[in-house]
């Protein structure tokens, strides 16, 4: 960002509180495909998004 001239964002502080929910909006393709591996995997889709999401 610096490279290219936009401003970097303001740095969050250690105040701001964190619900632990976001809301991420994919194609109905993708929905379904994340569903199916959680399904494989035994396990919810909640549980599954956030396991991928750490290993990322």
């Amino acid at each position: 960002m610096e490279t290219d001239g936009t401003p970097l964002p303001e740095a969050t502080n250690d105040r701001r509180k964190y619900s632990g929910k976001f809301v991420l909006r994919v194609e109905p393709a993708l929905h379904r495909r994340l569903a199916l591996k959680a399904l494989a995997e035994g396990e919810s889709l909640n549980s599954y998004c956030t396991k991928t999401l750490l290993n990322a």
